[in-house]
């Protein structure tokens, strides 16, 4: 007799959307990302998954910085990390490492969600979990700074 899971299974669709979702390492995986992104990779909508992703750390950092919606993308990374000035700026470390943190986000921030966000990016499922670890890891990030109040 077949599981649930098994039952559920009925077409070759069904067979690669289950082989698929069973390459996201999900308990390591932000539960935000993984809300986000887990049905979209199952369906092998790789870019999506990871444009979607990358607009819950935006959301989320807007959030915790406390800024409104005019801060958009690279330059709300950029604010919101800013190595002097940022919200969200670390200053219990050196300042070449605030600011190499401000250029990660900004950097994952203009390559991945804005070139998923304009045109069709051809990702494998691999790469897309790599990416999407990243994703995991940027929001833990954001996640153990103290939120600032808009």
């Amino acid at each position: 007799r077949a599981s649930r899971r098994g039952a559920t299974i009925k077409t070759r669709d069904d067979m690669q959307a289950f082989v698929r979702a069973r390459l996201l390492p999900r308990a390591q995986m932000h539960a935000a990302i993984l809300t986000a992104s887990s049905a979209l990779f199952a369906k092998g909508q790789y870019d999506t998954a990871v444009f979607a992703a990358f607009r819950e750390i935006e959301i989320s950092v807007r959030t915790a910085a406390g800024l409104d919606g005019t801060h958009l993308g690279e330059k709300l990374m950029r604010t919101a990390f800013n190595a002097e000035t940022g919200p969200l700026c670390d200053k219990s470390v050196q300042i070449s490492e605030r600011e190499a943190l401000c250029h990660l986000f900004a950097g994952a921030i203009g390559r991945y969600r804005n070139s998923t966000g304009h045109r069709r990016v051809n990702l494998g499922a691999e790469e897309t979990v790599e990416i999407l670890m990243l994703a995991s890891h940027l929001m833990r990030i954001v996640d153990s700074r103290p939120s600032v109040s808009a």
